[in-house]
């Protein structure tokens, strides 16, 4: 299993009502928290509570992901 899946079967693990946490999701991301409050990915607004659909993240994975060829450094 890789440490991608790992990360997948853990947060999928904890999701309640199929929504994470501020922490959950950032820890998902493998990004700070800070990082995901400007990130622009929707969320539901709970209370005071920040909690993220395990959909909307992994789309935005996916709309980010780069075509651009890896040029090794010399």
């Amino acid at each position: 299993m890789t440490l991608a899946n790992m990360n997948t079967v853990s947060a999928e693990n904890k999701v309640t009502h199929g929504l994470l946490s501020h922490r959950q999701a950032a820890e998902y991301l493998g990004m700070s928290e800070g990082w995901l409050y400007g990130s622009g990915i929707p969320f539901v607004k709970l209370g005071r509570r920040r909690l993220y659909r395990l959909e909307d993240l992994k789309r935005f994975v996916e709309l980010n992901i780069s075509h651009r060829k890896y040029e090794a450094e010399a």
